[in-house]
């Protein structure tokens, strides 16, 4: 009898992990289904004209406004030559001047927040077609998201891996087209004797554990893409995702840095402190 019972354990066991498995796969296809309307390539033109990922960008709605924000050493790459972005089939020219801060030392790499955003204005908004624009308010953000192992929690990033992207040769042509591809990863925050070790500069810095050997994503585990080209991505915060109770996800963060250093992972400024410059950059044109 009693080996009767535990193999009905094992199985209702085996069946709630089939089932939770089942959830957490349609749950990240439906927050990727979410994000890619909002989400854009940044891109350079190659030396034969063809484009070039550089990172990721996200179409963020503030109010009546519209931002497009990514990282600022991506929007960096537009201080000798144009920055594009992928919409629809379309590559438009992002507007210049960007908005961004430096420290006091005025180098890219002392800056701990990595965050840049362009305020679009009419008739570049047109362009965006068909795009939806996430909400950034106060309200569909979350600033309070745990920040360490200990605290427990799932975040989910959704980006453009430089070595996902296709490339198609044009007809008689030596250049290529690039088919655009995002990627959706699920990722755990690290414990605080990693974060301690990653010696991070402020406090509220994210710190995401991503290991490419064991990988998720929605279509289960994998081998994970260098991350090359996800910087500027956006980085939810999806509590229990993979539970049948699990809280609504919120944008947590914006993707900085691939850490290729034990421990290796993803950086991500939080997204209280972009909505805090867009918010100042609005008012001041007001």
């Amino acid at each position: 009898m009693s080996n009767d019972l535990g193999a009905d354990t094992d199985c209702a066991s085996s069946h709630g992990a089939v089932q939770r498995e089942q959830l957490l796969q349609q749950r990240l296809r439906q927050l990727y289904s979410r994000t890619i309307e909002a989400l854009v390539p940044i891109c350079i033109r190659a030396p034969r004209g063809e484009p070039e990922l550089v990172g990721t960008g996200i179409a963020l709605r503030i109010d009546d406004h519209i931002a497009i924000a990514t990282a600022a050493h991506v929007a960096d790459h537009g201080a000798n030559t144009k920055l594009y972005v992928r919409i629809g089939e379309t590559l438009c020219t992002l507007p210049a001047p960007y908005s961004t801060s430096l420290p006091a030392s005025g180098k890219r790499e002392d800056d701990a927040t990595d965050l840049a955003f362009w305020i679009l204005q009419e008739p570049y908004r047109k362009k965006l077609g068909e795009m939806r624009p996430l909400n950034a308010l106060q309200s569909d953000i979350w600033n309070k998201a745990p920040r360490t192992l200990e605290d427990g929690s799932d975040y989910v990033v959704v980006g453009y891996p430089r070595s996902q992207q296709s490339r198609h040769p044009k007809p008689s042509s030596r250049g290529y087209e690039l088919e655009f591809r995002p990627q959706i990863f699920l990722l755990r925050p690290y414990s605080a004797e990693a974060r301690a070790e990653a010696n991070l500069k402020f406090s509220d810095t994210l710190l995401l554990d991503y290991d490419k050997e064991n990988s998720y994503t929605s279509t289960g585990r994998r081998t994970g893409p260098d991350l090359y080209g996800v910087s500027g991505s956006p980085v939810w915060y999806a509590p229990n995702i993979s539970e049948e109770k699990c809280g609504v996800p919120k944008l947590a963060g914006i993707a900085i840095e691939w850490r290729k250093k034990h421990p290796v992972g993803i950086i991500a400024t939080p997204m209280v402190h972009l909505l805090r410059g867009v918010i100042a950059a609005i008012e001041n044109k007001l």
